[in-house]
């Protein structure tokens, strides 16, 4: 896109919370002194944009995304995106009754965010609180002992199965086709803690488009709302130092992102102890890969991550935020 390159502003200082905001950027990158500085080489060919980010903070972008254009103009309406993202993460996930039978050794998990442990027995007191006739016809005549188990971990027997035994996968199925349990999950997903967490991040980072809230719930969902919040964490240390302003373009904050939520399980020295319990770290080749069963969960959430940077359906005009 022709025009003036622009970027994300990171605004620092001595006793002040840092913020992002969406500010130009006339091709440099502002040193410490307030003086400005070439902008870092563009990197060689062949490197793409996960792996460049990082190594060079503060390049200028190639082409101004419609975020940075249009920060300042229109909001667009909360009511009109939040469908969209929680539709294009589930999209990794599956449907209203997609159960996931403990292939990753975390249980059972089921719906559009693929809920297990804490989070599936916060979602079946939901779905009871919502129609108890339905969940105890569903669910059957133990439907008290599931949400029990559920509550300790969902890692037990019920009736002598487990959750991802049948009967409770068929269970569980007809449950997820139940339109009242149906909303229910769409609730949950628009108010639940990863989507807060979601919300949170992007107002950290300054970064309130579609696809950055895309990227950030994605994050939260498959590793944690904590994890999406330390991420930014680390995102803003690899970009500010000693409080000064540093200008970082849009999709680079966003790749930078993606890249440091995918290195939580990579490393590349030797795990200091025995790998036990559904986590492991695997050698793959001079580095070591964090495995839920035969899942490789570096490439899997570097794969989904990039898929989200290189949506074109997602947006990038400024979002209302809750």
């Amino acid at each position: 896109m022709a025009g003036a390159n622009k970027g994300v502003l990171f605004l620092g200082g001595a006793g002040a919370v840092g913020f992002l905001l969406l500010a130009a950027a006339a091709g440099r990158r502002r040193e410490g002194d307030g003086s400005a500085a070439p902008a870092p080489a563009v990197p060689e060919a062949g490197r793409g944009p996960l792996e460049t980010a990082a190594s060079v903070p503060g390049r200028v972008a190639d082409a101004v995304t419609d975020a940075v254009r249009d920060a300042g103009g229109a909001l667009v309406d909360r009511m009109s995106w939040v469908s969209r993202v929680i539709a294009r993460v589930s999209h990794h996930e599956g449907g209203y009754d997609a159960v996931n039978p403990n292939k990753d050794g975390a249980g059972l998990s089921f719906g559009i965010l693929q809920w297990n442990r804490a989070t599936l027995a916060k979602l079946l007191a939901q779905m009871y609180a919502d129609d108890p006739e339905a969940f105890r016809r569903l669910f059957g005549p133990s439907w008290a002992v599931l949400l029990q188990a559920a509550n300790s971990g969902g890692m037990g027997t019920v009736d002598g199965a487990h959750l991802w035994r049948e009967p409770w996968l068929s269970r569980f199925r007809a449950a997820g086709r139940h339109p009242p349990f149906q909303r229910v999950q769409d609730r949950m997903a628009r108010e639940g803690e990863h989507f807060r967490a979601a919300e949170k991040v992007a107002q950290r980072l300054g970064v309130p488009t579609e696809r950055a809230l895309a990227l950030f719930f994605d994050t939260a969902v498959q590793q944690g709302a904590t994890a999406a919040d330390q991420v930014a964490g680390k995102v803003k240390a690899a970009f500010v130092s000693g409080g000064a302003a540093v200008t970082v373009p849009y999709r680079d904050l966003l790749a930078t992102y993606a890249q440091a939520a995918a290195d939580r399980a990579r490393r590349t020295t030797p795990p200091s102890e025995s790998s036990s319990g559904r986590l492991r770290w695997v050698k793959v080749g001079a580095e070591w890969h964090l495995h839920a069963g035969n899942l490789d969960l570096y490439r899997n959430i570097l794969g989904r991550r990039t898929a989200i940077l290189n949506d074109r359906a997602l947006g990038d005009v400024a979002v209302e935020l809750a």
